[in-house]
């Protein structure tokens, strides 16, 4: 009688949750985004230029994305996205702010 393999792990709704935001990120340029990444919260973040400013868009999706702000200081954008640890956070130093 040919032996039991284990049975296979089922990855939790996190986990897939989590997979499908790294995959986003990793096309954070082909989408036009300067960097990408998953916040502490699960949710995406991207980091991208306008003509004027440096804009940091949260709750990003393949649809689209929740908020934006644009920092005329492109350093201070860079630096603020590093900060970011939730879709909700409200970055400071923004010039203007828009909703998807």
């Amino acid at each position: 009688m040919p032996a039991r393999s284990a049975p296979e792990k089922r990855a939790t709704r996190e986990e897939l949750e989590r997979q499908q935001a790294l995959a986003l990120c990793a096309l954070a340029s082909s989408m036009g985004f300067l960097e990408g990444r998953v916040l502490p919260d699960g949710s995406v973040a991207m980091l991208g230029e306008l003509m004027f400013t440096r804009a940091i868009y949260l709750g990003v999706t393949e649809g689209g994305w929740d908020f934006r702000f644009c920092f005329s200081d492109r350093g201070l954008a860079k630096e603020r996205f590093d900060q970011l640890s939730s879709a909700s956070d409200e970055p400071a130093g923004f010039v203007a702010r828009r909703f998807g």
